[in-house]
């Protein structure tokens, strides 16, 4: 009875993942010709819906539309791209972000088409697998399963081991490229603005701050303060991140500090901000330790699977 509900469960989730898979496929479809490049964002403007409350704006209303100028066969060309969300846009003038363009010139921010289709794919393929085995062979399967060894390997055991391996490195593979990054500029920050402002560079300019965008989850709000600063291509808008607390009020001037070399803004870092890299080296650690794990585990399977180990 156990093996008929161990079949079940790993066919129902191969056709959810291969479901999500083919959904995501679908609509990355229309962009799977489009090419690729790192534009530099010219000007933001921002589409506030505001709140109740003067000088806070509802993150989840709110977009964002970014001028982007970006080199296509050595010529300077110049796009604008939209963000339905405010949070998942570029958040100041000069920052480099992926973008898409298709041949009939739509842009499409680089981020929304992840292959995670791709992933999904794998994982919905390698569930139904295992669980379409059970189901036609799963007594033979689960006894040569229970006899396998490192010294005497049984072709379920190995079979799993390899399925196991990959599905380890896929995940290893998404931990490293899209969630370390994050985590690692979250926690360091601080550090790369000492080191810019004592190189000089980092130039103080006047900004007036405007409010806060909020993120409301089920038991916390985030605010993200908005500034509008002078730039090269007039009044442009800076979004800072949620660790900064300001003491100032709607309409009042905040110094904010810009790259003399990309333009990029940011704000000064506080002294809470420098508490955190200590506490954030906990999480830090347990995360490369999560990451690091599922690669070491899925070479060490796969090397087992195929008996080099």
């Amino acid at each position: 009875m156990g093996r008929w509900i161990a079949a079940l469960i790993c066919l129902a989730l191969g056709a959810l993942f291969i479901y999500l898979a083919v959904r995501g496929l679908r609509r990355a479809w229309p962009w799977l010709a489009a090419r690729r490049f790192t534009a530099t964002v010219r000007s933001l403007r921002f589409d506030l819906a505001p709140e109740n409350v003067k000088g806070r704006f509802a993150a989840a209303k709110s977009g964002v539309l970014a001028t982007l100028e970006y080199l296509e066969g050595g010529r300077t060309q110049t796009a604008a791209c939209r963000y339905a969300a405010a949070l998942a846009g570029p958040s100041t003038p000069g920052q480099r972000v992926r973008i898409a363009v298709r041949a009939d010139g739509k842009v499409k921010p680089a981020q929304e088409l992840r292959p995670w289709w791709l992933l999904q794919a794998f994982l919905g393929a390698a569930f139904a697998a295992v669980g379409l085995v059970l189901l036609v062979n799963g007594r033979e399967f689960l006894a040569q399963l229970s006899e396998h060894t490192v010294d005497a390997p049984t072709p379920a055991g190995s079979f799993v081991m390899a399925v196991g391996g990959a599905v380890s490195l896929a995940l290893f593979a998404a931990l490293l490229v899209c969630v370390m990054p994050i985590a690692l500029r979250q926690y360091l920050w601080p550090l790369a603005w000492l080191a810019l402002y004592a190189l000089g560079m980092l130039e103080a300019v006047d900004a007036e701050y405007l409010g806060v965008l909020t993120e409301y989850t089920d038991d916390s709000t985030t605010l993200y303060p908005l500034f509008a600063l002078r730039g090269e291509t007039g009044t442009e808008t800076f979004r800072a991140g949620a660790s900064y607390r300001i003491k100032a009020r709607p309409g009042e001037p905040y110094t904010v500090y810009r790259s003399r070399r990309s333009g990029r803004c940011c704000l000064a870092p506080q002294l809470l901000d420098y508490i955190f890299i200590l506490v954030g080296l906990i999480p830090l650690w347990l995360l490369w330790i999560l990451t690091s794990s599922f690669g070491l585990f899925g070479l060490g399977a796969l090397l087992a699977a195929f008996g080099l180990a």
